[in-house]
């Protein structure tokens, strides 16, 4: 391969000959041609970090994506157009050396096998260890929160939604795997994950949201192509307070180990499995990523598991041995099985608590949270240059709050609508007007609502007037509005701008201002009757 590509050879990554995928790649472009791109069809200067420039450099990504598959004859697996910059495709050696050389072109890395990190069996004192310091052991889990209003997305083999530890939380979201079985897990390591961030009885967070992101087929086994799609899948539609688990892992990838940072500065949390090899942590990805929560695994006598990597880039250990939690074969199984996997969701699942009572705080902010309450000094054998931390649930400092952001530059709240007995006697929706005062957005930035509509209203109107500065109202019906994205944009001047819809549908309504230019005193009124 070396003499195919020539002086071109130091913009190839190569994959570890028993991980490679044959003739599997992915075309990471370069960010100074993606900036020229997207500048160009915007027409002016982006800012750094807006919400449009974010739009626009994904809109180049896809354009520069076609020009190059087209222009040799090749077809884009998948396009990364939000965490990385990039596509996966299928090169032979003729194509791959020619694309390389093309100036877009930062680098092209080879696809490669990506697996689960569990082992095997035996009971769950998972939760029982995490609420509280010291041991002996309590045979309690007690907790002040319950995840609610947070997402918690699960990057694995999918999920049974229809178990019954998940009430109706658990829903689908995204599949790499094309084997006609969408985002339903058909393997169990998945929904066991899943269990364990938020079951009703074997999960951290009770009340957390489950979304379902396949990115490994039944056989436990998948491409860092097909794991960066879901990765770029969460970074799309993540709104609110959101933590991603990533109990899988494999040889180094430098565009896998991008794509989780880049998701990461996009206000997402990411928790993911130190490794099942007792070695290094630091070698393998996604558990090398720094700005990640590294989980290694320990026994109930806190030990550290015999099978768990360790070292400088492990952050912290959880419960991982002998883990009890739900299965995908019927609405009632369970399976104790062990893995750095098992570690993984405890710590997920309490990033889970964190942000349901501080929904505001920055990914750095849940990081050095988890950490500071982590009790010190009660494991051994924990392996050379890991921290002496265990994960602890019960996390003090902050306060409840139904507002919620998923990064510095907007914000998010809800409210919701239910049916009652009118003064007449009747049943029907108990009118809305509520309002807000003095939104302030900054240019380029989004302020978010979610208001839940009841079913039996025949009208919905959403109204912004007053302030300084030049507000854009959007509203889309089911997920948050985007600039290209929307079912209402009145595009006028000034800050006095409504929607109005007629026998509005039952569900979440996104309500959405953004900062054409720097927005302060605006209002908001939403009535319903």
């Amino acid at each position: 391969m070396q003499s195919l590509l020539g002086s071109y050879s130091s913009k190839f990554r190569a994959a570890e000959p028993s991980r490679a995928i044959a003739n599997s790649y992915i075309v990471v472009l370069e960010d100074g041609a993606i900036e020229t791109t997207a500048r160009g069809l915007a027409g002016f200067t982006l800012s750094a970090n807006s919400e449009m420039a974010k739009q626009f450099r994904a809109q180049a990504v896809n354009n520069m994506t076609s020009i190059l598959t087209a222009s040799l004859g090749v077809k884009a697996m998948a396009t990364y157009d939000r965490v990385l910059g990039g596509f996966a495709a299928k090169l032979d050696d003729k194509t791959l050396a020619t694309m390389i050389k093309n100036p877009m072109v930062k680098f092209i890395e080879q696809d490669a096998v990506v697996s689960l990190k569990d082992t095997q069996n035996n009971a769950t004192w998972g939760l029982d260890r995490i609420d509280q310091a010291s041991r002996p052991l309590d045979g309690q889990y007690s907790y002040e929160y319950d995840g609610s209003g947070v997402d918690a997305y699960i990057i694995d083999t999918g999920i049974r939604t229809s178990h019954n530890e998940f009430g109706n939380r658990a829903s689908p979201g995204f599949t790499a795997i094309n084997d006609g079985n969408g985002s339903t897990d058909c393997n169990g390591h998945g929904t066991h994950v899943a269990g364990t961030v938020g079951g009703n009885i074997y999960g951290v967070a009770k009340n957390v949201n489950l979304i379902a992101v396949r990115v490994l087929a039944c056989n436990g086994s998948g491409s860092n192509a097909g794991v960066i799609d879901g990765v770029n899948y969460v970074a799309n539609v993540a709104s609110g307070p959101s933590v991603a688990n990533m109990s899988l892992g494999g040889g180094n990838s430098t565009a896998l180990d991008n794509a989780v940072e880049n998701a990461i500065d996009e206000g997402v949390v990411f928790v993911v499995a130190a490794g099942n090899s007792n070695a290094n942590a630091c070698s393998g990805s996604p558990n090398r990523v720094g700005p990640a929560l590294t989980i290694g695994s320990t026994t109930s006598g806190d030990v550290r598991s015999s099978f768990s990597n360790f070292g400088s880039c492990v952050d912290m250990f959880a419960p991982g041995s002998s883990i009890t939690s739900a299965w995908s074969t019927s609405n009632s199984a369970t399976r104790t099985i062990s893995g750095t996997s098992m570690a993984a969701p405890h710590v997920a699942g309490v990033v889970a608590l964190y942000l349901d009572q501080n929904p505001s705080a920055s990914t750095s902010q849940v990081e050095s949270a988890l950490e500071s309450a982590a009790v010190s000094g009660r494991l051994s054998s924990i392996g050379s240059g890991s921290p002496n931390l265990l994960v602890q649930s019960l996390i003090g400092g902050g306060s409840s709050s139904s507002s919620s952001s998923s990064s510095s530059s907007s914000t998010s709240s809800s409210s919701s609508s239910s049916s009652s007995s009118s003064s007449s006697g009747g049943s029907g929706p108990e009118p809305i007007d509520a309002v807000v005062d003095n939104i302030s957005v900054g240019r380029g930035s989004w302020t978010r609502y979610r208001l839940e509509l009841g079913s039996g209203y025949s009208d919905l109107s959403v109204d912004i007037a007053g302030g300084s500065g030049d507000a854009d109202l959007y509203v889309n019906y089911g997920s948050p509005s985007s600039l290209t994205n929307y079912d209402c944009r009145p595009y006028t001047d000034g800050n006095s701008e409504s929607c109005d819809f007629s026998n509005p549908s039952s569900g979440i309504w996104h309500i959405d201002i953004y900062g054409y230019r720097s927005v302060q005193g605006l209002n908001l009124r939403v009535t319903a009757e």
